[in-house]
């Protein structure tokens, strides 16, 4: 999708296959990275250009539309499943909360997948993270297990606690039924066996 220039952008966005105008105050708003970058004295702020390499002029276009005020009420951007790769690492990338939120939610009614669960690790996805533990506690396969040890021995140790019934949030509590198992062998009477 082309994006319109606005007699507010102020600032152009260069990418391995051109560029673009944006509004430097929308950036800074919407992005402590941005806003650093634009403060006074900086590279970008005296050259009025940003290189942006970590997305494609396509995916930049479709982030920043998001950052408009109203983009969530519009419903013409839609964060869905072809492009909330690409917007989560934008989001993550120059720190836009409310947008990696959004892309979270989007994430949480995909299907999960230890690709799914490394990303939510990666980009700091909490829920996401717990359902697709939860979700691959009873399916993942032992190259699943190996895969997310490489990338993240915490977690699986995450995963373990979910298979073993334990909180997985702490690690800490008992399995049921153990509870009321250790009780009555604790309140016993001991037998003596001549």
């Amino acid at each position: 999708m082309k994006r319109k220039s606005s007699s507010l952008d102020d600032i152009t966005l260069r990418f391995e296959s051109g560029s673009s105008s944006a509004c430097s105050s929308l950036l800074r708003m919407s992005s402590p990275v941005f806003d650093a970058m634009l403060e006074s004295g900086m590279k970008e702020q005296e050259e009025k250009t940003i290189d942006v390499t970590v997305a494609s002029k396509e995916d930049f276009d479709l982030f920043y539309g998001l950052l408009q005020p109203g983009a969530g009420l519009v419903g013409k951007q839609k964060i869905v499943e072809k492009n909330v790769d690409a917007l989560l690492t934008l989001a993550s990338y120059y720190q836009v909360s409310f947008l990696q939120k959004a892309c979270e939610e989007a994430l949480l009614g995909l299907p999960v997948s230890v690709q799914r669960l490394l990303q939510a690790k990666e980009h700091g996805l909490a829920r996401q993270q717990s359902r697709c533990i939860r979700g691959l506690a009873w399916s993942c396969t032992k190259e699943d297990l190996k895969m997310i040890h490489e990338a993240s021995p915490d977690l699986v140790l995450r995963l373990a606690y979910v298979m073993r019934g334990y909180d997985q949030e702490d690690g800490e509590g008992e399995e049921e039924g153990e509870e009321e198992e250790e009780e009555g062998f604790v309140n016993d009477p001991v037998v003596t066996i001549p």
